[in-house]
C-alpha cells in the first residue's frame, strides 16, 4: 500500500469516528454516573500533560502511514481501531460516563490548553477512553512491525508513548482509572481479534 492510500484510509477511519464521537456528546449530555474511585483522587493535576495527551494524531499519523509496509497489518489495525471505535460508541451511547470536573483559574499556557481541550471535549462519555484505546492500538500494531522486531527499543518508546497518554488522560483530569483500563482492554481485545479473523482469512484464502 502507498502512504496516500494508508493516509487516506486513516483520514477517513479517525475523522469519521471524531465526527460520530461529537454527535454522541451532542446528543447524549446529561448523565450522573461516574467511575471515580479512591484511586482517582491519588493522582495530582499536572496540566503539563496536556503536551503527551495531544500527541495521539502524530502517534497515530507516524504508525498507520509511516510504520506499517505489510498490507495484512496496516487492515489488521484499520479493522481493530473501527472495532474499538464501534465499542466505545456502544458504551457512549448506552451507558455514558461522567466526569465531575473542577474549575482552575488559568496561569500559564499549559492550563489555557487544558482548559481549551475542555470547551472542545466535554465531561461526558468518557468510558472507555478512546485516546488511550487508540494509543494503545498504535503500540501493538507499531510492535508487529518488521522495524520493532529488528528494534526492540523502538518497540519500548512506543510502549511509553501509550502509557504516557493513558498516564495524561488522569493528569489533566479528563478520564478516571477506569476508563484507562477499558481502554486497554477494549485495544486488546479490537486488536487480537481482528488479526485472528484476517490471519484464518489469509490461511483459508491465500493469494
Amino acid at each position: 500500500m502507498t502512504r496516500a492510500t494508508k493516509a487516506y484510509h486513516t483520514g477517513v477511519l479517525f475523522f469519521g469516528y471524531l465526527a460520530f464521537y461529537w454527535l454522541i456528546q451532542y446528543l447524549i449530555n446529561s448523565t450522573e454516573v461516574n467511575y471515580f474511585l479512591s484511586l482517582d483522587a491519588l493522582f495530582p493535576f499536572v496540566p503539563e500533560f496536556v503536551w503527551v495527551y495531544h500527541t495521539l494524531p502524530v502517534g497515530i499519523f507516524l504508525v498507520m502511514v509511516m510504520c506499517i509496509k505489510s498490507r495484512k497489518l496496516f487492515m489488521t489495525t484499520f479493522w481493530a481501531c473501527l472495532l474499538a471505535a464501534a465499542i466505545m460508541s456502544a458504551f457512549h451511547i448506552l451507558a455514558p460516563a461522567f466526569y465531575p470536573r473542577e474549575a482552575f483559574e488559568i496561569t500559564n499556557i499549559h492550563e489555557w490548553l487544558v482548559h481549551a481541550t475542555r470547551q472542545v471535549d466535554g465531561s461526558n462519555n468518557t468510558f472507555p477512553s478512546g485516546h488511550v484505546a487508540f494509543s494503545a492500538l498504535m503500540y501493538l500494531a507499531a510492535r508487529s512491525t518488521d522495524y520493532c522486531r529488528r528494534h526492540s527499543l523502538s518497540s519500548y518508546l512506543f510502549m511509553l508513548w501509550a502509557v504516557g497518554v493513558s498516564i495524561s488522560t488522569m493528569a489533566i483530569k479528563q478520564h478516571f482509572f477506569l476508563d484507562v483500563v477499558s481502554g486497554w482492554v477494549v485495544a486488546l481485545l479490537s486488536f487480537y481479534l481482528c488479526r485472528f479473523f484476517i490471519m484464518r482469512q489469509a490461511r483459508l484464502h491465500p493469494i
